[in-house]
């Protein structure tokens, strides 16, 4: 881990002080205190004289920032974000301690600190899964579990509702984002029509089901095709429509889905529970590598 040294943001506010003529304050001295402390290295003794500052002149950047970065360089990442936040939000016009505050922000030590903070923030996900956790931290909230791995998605199979089924969760960066329930598989055009009518009576016994924990759906589609000569059956397995329906909470949105169907894809239904947070900054990562 690098050390933040202060030295020359330090002497540019002494000597903004010096020249201005004001007396010096409680919080100046403190403030003192904390640099001669970290001249000495000694970041924990100006931990405390930095904090009394702080209390005495809440919206000092200066003292803010340099709060910050003796919690930086005692190793306490989580504890330096929100004084470097907050010496970002109350700096003064000219911006200088703003822009090396949000430089700080950005090293890789504080980025993984804000993404362990979000982590723990989370309550939802999927039983015992909590979006942000790791692929460790996942197979031991199931340690009964029988994992597999197809390419980067790991799995166990399960019952749900009767049903043989596959509990899917994928990771963006080594964090949990979605988990998918695969709860029938359809093959394509050689389903009989028994499975795609006893897919389509799953569809609407989880939908009266997730709608005693969620409520009433923001979208639902219940109707494959339009065209008065096609029933459902045929036209969920040629792949004509699918079914559809989403909820959103604080923290997630749930997806039930029947469809696929076609010459090549199975008729498939399926559940997805994925975070909002992850989802955005997916979304966000991909546009960025199209750029």
């Amino acid at each position: 881990m690098k050390k933040i040294w202060l030295i020359g943001l330090i002497i540019l506010t002494v000597g903004l002080w010096s020249n201005s003529g004001f007396a010096v304050t409680t919080a100046e001295e403190y403030y003192r205190q904390g640099c001669d402390y970290c001249d000495q290295k000694s970041y924990g003794e100006a931990v405390k004289s930095f904090e009394k500052a702080v209390e005495l002149e809440p919206n000092n950047a200066t003292y803010h920032y340099n709060l910050g970065v003796c919690y930086y360089n005692l190793g306490k990442f989580e504890k330096a974000i929100p004084y470097l936040k907050k010496a970002i939000e109350v700096d003064d016009i000219e911006g200088k301690i703003r822009k090396a505050a949000s430089e700080l922000l950005k090293d890789k030590e504080i980025v993984d600190a804000i993404k362990r903070q979000d982590k723990l923030k989370f309550k939802e996900g999927y039983q015992n899964a909590r979006w942000g956790m790791t692929i460790e931290e996942i197979k031991q909230s199931f340690p009964k579990k029988q994992w597999k791995i197809d390419e980067d998605i790991w799995y166990f199979e399960d019952k749900i509702f009767d049903n043989d089924a596959k509990v899917a969760f994928q990771f963006f960066n080594n964090e949990l984002w979605r988990v998918i329930l695969l709860l029938k598989q359809v093959p394509p055009l050689l389903g009989t029509k028994e499975e795609i009518s006893n897919a389509r009576s799953g569809f609407f016994t989880l939908l009266s089901a997730l709608k005693k924990n969620y409520g009433e759906p923001l979208r639902v589609t219940t109707k494959a095709s339009d065209n008065p000569f096609i029933d459902e059956e045929l036209a969920l397995q040629v792949g004509e429509g699918s079914y559809i329906s989403i909820w959103e909470t604080e923290e997630s949105q749930i997806v039930l889905f029947l469809g696929g169907g076609g010459y090549t894809k199975p008729l498939g239904l399926r559940i997805l529970y994925q975070s909002l947070y992850y989802k955005k900054l997916k979304e966000q990562s991909e546009i960025k590598e199209k750029l």
